[in-house]
């Protein structure tokens, strides 16, 4: 009873297509390239001296530049270049630019003091478009960090203190996720609906360290609940911001080898999770990373027919729909 049900609804998403367009960075110098003077002590090491970028409170974060050649003969090292700087040594995730920001929580008080980065997009986002950000932090001190957030508002924040904003971010980061590799660039990754008013853009943590659970490397708790004296730095670095499509895909494939539409893919969107359904409910393909379906269920061919998708995206909203198995 089910069947012409099904097919009627095939009918109408009959070869579904959205197209996706190539895309511009929404956030301009999101590679923290370009910039007003290169940071060094005399002309100011902050991330206002980088353009486009501003400090929303009153933390004072970092900008590093290969163009930077101070050395500090004290700490015998370059202060603000790189690879080299007063926190590490690493290289850009692309180019010779990041950003950096510190939070630690107080030795004698609940305050915990944070750092952020803030700026302006380059149009305000389209209510009920959809959205991919994406950018990449990198911890170069021992202690292992777990939290970063971005927050989107209309207007700039523009906060008379340095303690954590007190925002609920749009995005924040795994909170069971620790950011311990001193080698490696974490990437991030968030899709969303904008509501039309998303106009600034701020990353940080958005948490304070004594509700967190910072650990060293060998996976010992050394910050949270209740526990305070704990920094942590973080380098951010290649930040994006396109609008996508919601879906993108062709709804009829034929997995016959014949190298047109053998597969099932859906693009575009970031999702952790995609599962597909026969007609009575059972799950016929289940896949944590890209979707790729050849039309089999434990190695045998499934029957033609129509088939449901879900799929789990970042920010834990579920989208659905469906496609036809044609052999």
């Amino acid at each position: 009873m089910l069947k012409p049900v099904f097919y009627s609804v095939c009918v109408f998403f009959f070869c579904v297509f959205s197209s996706l367009n190539a895309q511009q960075n929404l956030v301009p110098n999101g590679g923290f390239e370009e910039y007003y003077h290169c940071p060094s002590t005399a002309q100011g090491y902050l991330i206002d001296a980088c353009k486009y970028w501003t400090m929303p409170t009153q933390g004072t974060s970092d900008y590093f530049n290969a163009c930077s050649t101070e050395f500090d003969s004290f700490l015998n090292l370059y202060f603000a270049s790189v690879p080299e700087n007063r926190y590490g040594n690493q290289a850009a995730k692309e180019g010779n630019a990041y950003a950096g920001f510190i939070f630690a929580q107080d030795f004698d008080s609940s305050l915990t003091y944070a750092e952020y980065i803030q700026v302006q997009l380059k149009q305000t986002l389209e209510a009920g478009a959809y959205y991919h950000l994406k950018f990449y932090v990198h911890n170069p001190l021992i202690e292992c960090p777990n939290s970063i957030g971005a927050l989107f508002t209309a207007n700039p924040l523009n906060i008379n203190n340095d303690y954590v904003i007190p925002e609920a971010p749009q995005f924040q980061s795994d909170l069971t996720q620790f950011f311990c590799d001193t080698n490696s660039w974490y990437e991030l990754n968030y899709s969303f609906q904008a509501n039309g008013t998303e106009n600034y853009l701020t990353i940080g943590t958005f948490t304070p360290l004594y509700i967190l659970q910072n650990t060293d490397y060998n996976g010992t708790i050394i910050s949270g609940q209740g526990m305070k004296g704990a920094s942590v730095m973080m380098y951010i670095d290649d930040v994006s911001l396109v609008e996508t499509a919601p879906f993108e895909y062709t709804n009829i494939f034929s997995p016959n080898s014949d190298g047109v539409n053998d597969l099932f893919t859906i693009e575009s969107f970031y999702y952790d999770e995609a599962k597909i359904y026969n007609r009575w409910g059972t799950a016929v393909y289940h896949t944590e990373t890209k979707v790729a379906w050849d039309g089999k269920h434990n190695g045998e061919n499934c029957t033609e027919g129509v088939y449901y998708f879900s799929l789990k995206l970042k920010n834990n909203i579920t989208k659905s729909g469906f496609l036809t198995l044609v052999r």
